[in-house]
């Protein structure tokens, strides 16, 4: 215990004259070398430090967008140039335009997740209207045109023209939808349990816990990576507990999720802190109309039938009380 002292008041006495050196250098005695290539040594660090905060830039949320791009052409597969071209929010009537370029291509980058309505006109051409358009989390959509010629007042219609192979990527990953949020059975309503079947993905238990929070269980192996290398996302931020990569800081109702994406390999480097799986979530937006929802999911032991293997031995059923409710509303959005 006594060698313990000593040595605490040894480093402290140490930090303290550290301390003393960094402020006020004409305290070292002039044959202390030692003591000055502290203060040399200090000095650096201090100023690196400075340099390295003043200059690092904000990082940014990772991507909970996508792009769409396309080439438009003429019925003889010549480029399109100077088209007009609007990008359309049918949910929340929001509208972006652009021209295409010389070689007739088009990009709109950031473009949040939801349903789009795409035109496109020329002068000497029918316009091109493509309604139901779905832009989803981290899609790449390169779409390919072909102008008709005739009148800007002539439409040519076109309806939910999205492809299903993506080219512009390689990444494999598997999306998960609001509709198949709300339609698939979840035991305790934790989206986590629709992780489990996504191909390529195995839970160390068998399953995925349904506890929320720091109390959930996100220990799955992606692509045979170990189950504490992923990186959960809500929105763009972070959401694991730093301590062992097996917890969520924040577990999302199912009712305000609007959809997640799995990227399993081959994704961006923008996630770059992740070398198993990456489960992306993006939460709902707001719309043109206000509207919202109301729930309670009730489990009770009551209203269960008995086992009959507990009536053959004569033994009650387990107690189950849970009940699930809340609440979710929308926002007018008006804004990209």
């Amino acid at each position: 215990m006594r060698k313990l002292i000593k040595i605490f008041e040894i480093g402290k006495s140490f930090v303290e004259r550290a301390r003393a050196i960094a402020t006020n250098p004409d305290v070292i005695p002039e044959n202390d070398f030692s003591y000055r290539r502290i203060s040399v040594r200090i000095t650096l660090i201090t100023t690196l430090l400075l340099l390295l905060l003043g200059s690092a830039p904000s990082l940014p949320a990772q991507e909970t967008t996508g792009t769409l791009s396309g080439t438009v052409t003429d019925s003889s597969g010549a480029a399109v140039p100077d088209a007009a071209v609007t990008l359309l929010n049918e949910i929340t009537g929001v509208s972006r335009q652009t021209a295409t370029s010389d070689a007739g291509v088009f990009f709109f980058n950031n473009v949040f997740v939801g349903r789009y309505r795409l035109t496109i006109e020329k002068t000497g051409f029918k316009a091109y209207e493509s309604s139901g358009v779905s832009v989803h989390v981290n899609d790449k959509i390169d779409l390919s045109i072909k102008l008709t010629v005739g009148e800007v007042s002539q439409k040519v219609l076109v309806s939910g023209e999205t492809p299903l192979l993506q080219t512009e990527s390689a990444e494999l990953s598997t999306l998960v939808g609001s509709q198949q949020i709300n339609d698939l059975p979840l035991n305790g309503r934790d989206f986590n349990q629709l992780v489990d079947l996504v191909p390529g993905v195995s839970p160390d238990d068998g399953r995925v816990n349904a506890g929320v929070g720091l109390f959930s269980d996100t220990s799955v192996s992606v692509s045979g990576a170990q189950s504490n290398s992923n990186l959960y996302l809500v929105d763009g931020e972070y959401n694991l507990d730093s301590g062992g990569n097996g917890n969520l800081l924040v577990t999302p109702s199912v009712d305000s999720i609007e959809e997640f994406k799995i990227l399993r390999n081959d994704y961006s480097a923008e996630f770059g802190s992740a070398t198993g799986g990456v489960i992306n979530v993006v939460t709902k937006s707001g719309g043109q109309q206000f509207h919202g929802t109301a729930y309670d999911f009730y489990r009770n032991d009551k209203l269960d039938a008995t086992d009959t293997f507990l009536n053959a031995s004569g033994q009650n059923k387990s107690r189950l009380h849970q009940n699930d409710y809340g609440f979710t509303r929308s926002h007018l959005h008006s804004t990209w």
